[in-house]
């Protein structure tokens, strides 16, 4: 990822931050490159004075916002054939569409808020809140609120570490796998106290058979 940084910091101008903008737009569609990368580049073309904090944060806005409302969408127009087609099928897996309804039964239209921080599950959460019947105006104010607590952090990040990129880079590398492992970690416990439960309930049956048969012999 840090090669697609590089790419776009080497462009000069109108040409860097339009390429900018076009891998947000990649992001908002499912493409799995992290979207702080494109938005820390924005952050230090602003430091090195190839663009200004109005245009990286108007570009920056823009194109989350853009690519976030193609697939909103298309969850909206399409709906659930388009659940189970090959192109969606592509960006995201079945059984990731069934978490995220769980999500929405159990959290509601906090879930696009939350959407926004979650690179892995952001495009099946906004195709889905499309899907839904959620309206779109709620949508793009939701995720909207949600892109000006992210976009102005990145870019700051960009802009004010802009001396020692390499450094950032790295120690936000190292913050995402300390997050993967921890998660890992997490996952790893919960699916043993499924195990766990499923046998204690199992055990549990079990017994209150045995005890039926106890009361009651002749039946």
């Amino acid at each position: 990822m840090e090669g697609i940084f590089f790419q776009l910091t080497e462009l000069q101008g109108g040409l860097a931050i339009l390429a900018v903008f076009g891998v947000l737009l990649l992001c908002g569609l499912g493409v799995p490159i992290p979207e702080d990368i494109p938005l820390i580049a924005a952050g230090y073309l602003i430091h090195i004075r190839e663009t200004t904090w109005a245009t990286a944060l108007a570009v920056g806005l823009l194109g989350v916002l853009i690519g976030d409302s193609v697939i909103f969408f298309m969850g909206h127009k399409l709906g659930k054939k388009l659940l189970k087609s090959r192109l969606v099928m592509f960006f995201t897996t079945p059984k990731r569409i069934l978490r995220i309804k769980a999500y929405y039964r159990r959290y509601g239209q906090k879930i696009i808020f939350a959407g926004r921080f979650m690179p892995g599950l952001r495009a099946p959460v906004f195709f889905v809140a499309g899907s839904s019947g959620v309206k779109y105006t709620k949508f793009v104010a939701i995720d909207g609120l949600a892109a000006m607590v992210s976009v102005p952090i990145w870019l700051f990040l960009g802009s004010h570490f802009g001396d020692t990129i390499d450094t950032l880079l790295g120690e936000i590398q190292r913050g995402k796998d300390i997050t993967f492992i921890v998660l890992g970690a997490l996952a790893v416990i919960y699916v043993g106290y499924l195990v766990w439960k499923a046998k204690a309930t199992k055990k549990r049956i079990a017994q209150i058979a045995a005890q039926s048969e106890e009361d009651n012999p002749g039946k």
